[in-house]
């Protein structure tokens, strides 16, 4: 009867899904009741017999060996997460204390130089402005959570870049849309690049970004605004950011798409298959 009713209360705490062991040990202690009730109803005369209460005790001890290992795995993930976390921390001190102070220092140093002292100076401080930009995204995304919704962080990248320059924002995500790590990445990094192309080089007004999943699997973001333009066939070859979008969607098994014609905006679209 203890045996039944410690298995009654193991199920009802193990029902929540929250603890792999109690989860097994509430049927096994319950198998277990049942073998000992088995064997004062039938007592193991013969050892050489094999009886019900001999196999719901075996039931029992499997049950029970196989809850330690759930909860053994458990605790090996959750000691994977906690490691993976702290490593990702530790990586966000770094980069805040090393490069993105030194790309800090960089960018105030030239913005108080004279703009004619080269001809190549507007253009060592807007890599300069990017890549301290860069490594501040990075470390928001290294101190992010692990479990963050897609459509969250896709918004926050886009709604900061969209306050800097005062553009309008328009966002037509859907929740549900989730991604391997891989393409959630890629995802985040294009959306980045297509506004930021959009903000500093178009002049646009209006942003529109999308984010859609299809009944099929299919994973397609666009990034579109009406901004100044431009022909891709002429900027691809020497433009290294729209060079990293095709690259970046193209590695994660995606298909990039940029229609722009100058004069009338550009249109950015990356689609990725179902995972």
């Amino acid at each position: 009867m203890l045996l039944l009713a410690a298995g009654a209360i193991f199920l009802s705490r193990g029902s929540s899904g929250k603890d792999a062991l109690f989860g097994w040990l509430a049927p096994a202690l319950i198998v277990g009741s049942l073998a000992a009730a088995n064997y004062a109803l039938f007592p193991s005369l013969y050892s050489y017999w094999v009886y019900s209460g001999d196999i719901l005790r075996l039931g029992f001890c499997v049950l029970l060996a196989w809850g330690i290992g759930a909860e053994l795995r458990a605790a090996v993930q959750r000691t994977i997460e906690v490691a993976v976390l702290e490593e990702r921390r530790r990586l966000a001190r770094d980069l805040h204390d090393g490069v993105a102070q030194e790309l800090a220092f960089i960018t105030a140093e030239i913005a108080e130089l004279p703009s004619d002292l080269h001809d190549r100076l507007s253009w060592i401080h807007s890599a300069a402005e990017r890549g301290l930009y860069e490594s501040r995204r990075a470390i928001a995304a290294l101190t992010m959570p692990l479990d963050r919704p897609l459509t969250e962080a896709l918004a926050d990248s886009v709604e900061e870049i969209a306050a800097r320059s005062a553009t309008r924002l328009h966002l037509d995500l859907e929740e549900s849309v989730t991604a391997i790590a891989a393409t959630r990445e890629a995802v985040l990094r294009v959306a980045r690049e297509a506004a930021t192309n959009a903000v500093r080089h178009g002049n646009t007004r209006t942003l529109n970004v999308t984010l859609r999943g299809s009944v099929g699997g299919e994973l397609r973001l666009e990034v579109a605004d009406d901004g100044s333009g431009f022909d891709p066939a002429v900027v691809a070859p020497g433009g290294f950011g729209l060079t990293s979008m095709r690259e970046q969607v193209e590695s994660t098994g995606g298909r990039l798409v940029i229609q722009s014609v100058p004069g009338s905006g550009a249109r950015v679209e990356a689609r990725w298959p179902a995972a």
